[in-house]
């Protein structure tokens, strides 16, 4: 019985140590992000980083681990993006996707007019 209690504890105590690093790393990209002026510059990528990242913490104190990692992950991804666009701007192909999506929605606005 106690070496069963041993192993269980150990066993936990393995499976949150990915997601604890996962976090680890994705609070030093929401903090570069953040020393780069992402919340003014790139503000959904800084938004998607933030609550990404917020809701891994839940995840990580309520013991769903694998949860906890996918979502620090995409948290990270987030920040990187958002210090990114922060220090030097939106890529080329953001800019035109972002345009494109401008015309449809314009479009779509004079279908439902009609």
């Amino acid at each position: 019985m106690l070496l069963a209690l041993i192993l269980g504890s150990s066993l936990t105590g393995c499976i949150a140590i990915k997601p604890t690093v996962a976090l680890v790393q994705t609070n030093q990209a929401v903090k570069a992000a953040e020393l780069a002026g992402a919340a003014e510059k790139a503000p959904y990528e800084w938004t998607m980083a933030t609550e990404h990242q917020r809701k891994a913490r839940e995840e990580w104190g309520g013991s769903e681990f694998e949860e906890c990692e996918t979502l620090a992950k995409a948290a990270y991804q987030y920040a990187l993006q958002a210090e990114e666009i922060a220090k030097y701007g939106e890529s080329d192909v953001d800019v035109e996707r972002r345009d494109m999506l401008d015309e449809v929605d314009k479009d779509l606005d004079g279908v439902e007019d009609q």
